[in-house]
């Protein structure tokens, strides 16, 4: 008789190999790629030597400010940013000579880069989805005693969600949690060819299944998707060229929602507008290709787009019903994602259960991103929870393995006792100030998204010129652009102690048109009770 393998000797990268599929080299590809590589390591490096670099206006630290540094002094503000730029320099021929090596790669040994995994027919697929997938119980003592040593890090879903969902119950508010399965989660067969891989986190049972013991609701999405997968093996979930899923998913997302929180109520009877979008997904930037190989990964998506009268569909702050969601709610509605507007998540929920709704979204973060900005809110008198009866969180899954679950009080916080400049609505402040605190600013591609906005604590303002009006505060804390469309703003580069000007105007005319884009808060839960402005540096 024939012995059946020994499936419970296989480690879990074992496993996840068999899942998720591992990479093999046709015959002769393994010489070709190291000559190829071999070629690209020493080509570049010559180039450098042999190309005159742009002469930098930007100081160079001197020899004896680098012997000072081994002396342990610490290094100045301009020292610092001298060697940012020389770093910047550097980098000038990997980023003029990488879409045509990337280019390469994807088109003759099917390679993908460091964020997009490169699948069958086209498809693409975003790396730390995949390794969430196949990667360690995000619940295991040792996973979570790991990421507890990167500071500020807080790596356990279930205290965060415990945590929000108490101060939710003491109002009288019922949460309801929705992670969103990763596109290789369910969409799988298109990197490995086999449909019957159905990859998860371990941890992923045992945190829905604890949380439905504790009394949180919770809405698995996965055997939803799967059955309808099934139903109809020709339809797309997921988007083939970006991390988000299709209209389709997100409508059935949306209808399985409302039965939870709506049993009764029918969806809207009115038509919704049907749209067609051609366009390249965010994977396409992360791979990195020139523009003639990126044209090859163009897709359509079919949406249906919400209308309320004669105009677009808007959140309503007095519906009993809030939606805190990320990138994968903003899809569909925040139109620089580039696939449309007003058709998405909280659209399509608020056509659902036939109702007005509530929402709060941002691209990444979707760990703690929505909690901050409700506790904001709160903190500067607008009580966003006021009425609610029910919260919809809803983030991508592999938050659970990679996101910062910070604890977030839902409560006032004692204003800062600077005077802080406030300008009403039609207003506007052109000033110079000091930057005391700026928020952190991610490095362009790593990661998902184009754009990000920082916020920045500034102190010791005064009147950009000596014949404006006098500006009767100190301080100021205000939103500007940090990175557009994967480049850093000069913004992202202050420090502390910089002297910066800028047009102020509030943020609360910006708000509905830049809120949803990724932004980073500062470190001080005191400043969450000012209200911003939004920056124009000049």
């Amino acid at each position: 008789m024939k012995q059946a393998p020994n499936t419970q000797a296989l480690t879990r990268e074992e496993q996840a190999a068999a899942e998720i599929g591992a990479t093999r080299f046709a015959q002769g590809t393994i010489p070709l790629t190291l000559a190829i590589l071999l070629t690209i390591v020493g080509f570049i490096p010559l180039l450098d030597l042999l190309v005159p670099h742009q002469k930098s206006n930007t100081p160079t630290p001197s020899k004896t400010s680098v012997q000072a540094h081994s002396g342990f002094h610490l290094p100045t503000a301009a020292e610092l940013q001298a060697l940012e730029k020389q770093l910047e320099s550097a980098s000038r021929l990997h980023s003029q000579f990488r879409p045509a090596i990337q280019s390469i790669l994807t088109t003759h040994l099917h390679t993908g880069s460091h964020q997009a995994i490169l699948g069958r027919d086209h498809w693409l697929f975003y790396r730390p989805d995949i390794e969430h997938l196949t990667g360690p119980p995000f619940l295991s003592p040792a996973h979570l005693a790991k990421r507890r040593q990167s500071p500020h890090t807080q790596p356990d879903p279930l205290a965060a969600i415990r945590d929000f969902h108490r101060q939710l119950r003491d109002r009288g508010i019922q949460l309801l949690i929705v992670p969103i399965p990763s596109k290789g989660a369910i969409a799988s067969h298109h990197l490995t060819g086999n449909p019957s891989a159905h990859p998860d986190n371990p941890s992923s049972q045992s945190f829905l299944q604890t949380l439905e013991n504790e009394g949180i609701t919770t809405l698995n999405l996965r055997p939803l998707f799967r059955s309808h997968q099934t139903a109809h093996p020709d339809a797309n979930l997921y988007l083939r060229t970006d991390t988000h899923w299709t209209p389709q998913a997100m409508q059935l997302a949306a209808s399985a929602i409302a039965k939870h929180i709506t049993p009764n109520t029918p969806p809207d009877p009115s038509p919704t507008v049907p749209i067609e979008l051609t366009h390249q997904g965010d994977l396409v930037p992360m791979l990195g290709t020139d523009p003639a190989t990126s044209a090859r990964f163009q897709e359509t998506a079919h949406l249906e787009q919400v209308t309320r009268g004669s105009g677009l569909w808007r959140p309503d702050p007095r519906a009993d019903v809030l939606l805190l969601g990320d990138s994968f709610a903003n899809i569909f509605s925040l139109n620089s994602m580039g696939w449309g507007e007003s058709a998405g998540l909280a659209e399509h929920l608020s056509h659902s259960i036939n109702n007005p709704l509530d929402a709060i979204t941002r691209n990444s973060d979707g760990a703690f991103a929505t909690r901050e900005m409700l506790a904001a809110q709160l903190a500067r008198g607008h009580d966003r929870l006021a009425g609610k009866r029910w919260v919809v969180w809803a983030f991508a899954e592999r938050e659970l393995s990679f996101g910062n679950w910070k604890l977030v009080p839902l409560q006032t916080e004692a204003r800062p006792s600077e005077n802080f400049l406030e300008l009403t609505n039609g207003t506007t402040a052109a000033f110079t100030a000091t930057v005391a605190a700026i928020s952190h600013v991610p490095r362009p591609n790593s990661v998902a998204y184009p754009d990000h906005l920082c916020s920045v604590h500034l102190v010791d303002i005064s009147p950009q010129t000596a014949s404006a009006s006098p500006i009767n505060a100190t301080s100021a804390i205000v939103l500007t652009w940090s990175m557009r469309n994967r480049i850093w703003t000069d913004a992202a580069r202050w420090r502390p102690g910089d002297r910066v000007s800028m047009n102020a105007r509030p943020w609360s005319e910006l708000e509905p048109s830049l809120g949803k884009i990724n932004q980073s808060s500062l470190e001080d839960p005191a400043l969450l009770a000012i209200d911003p402005l939004w920056a124009d540096p000049n």
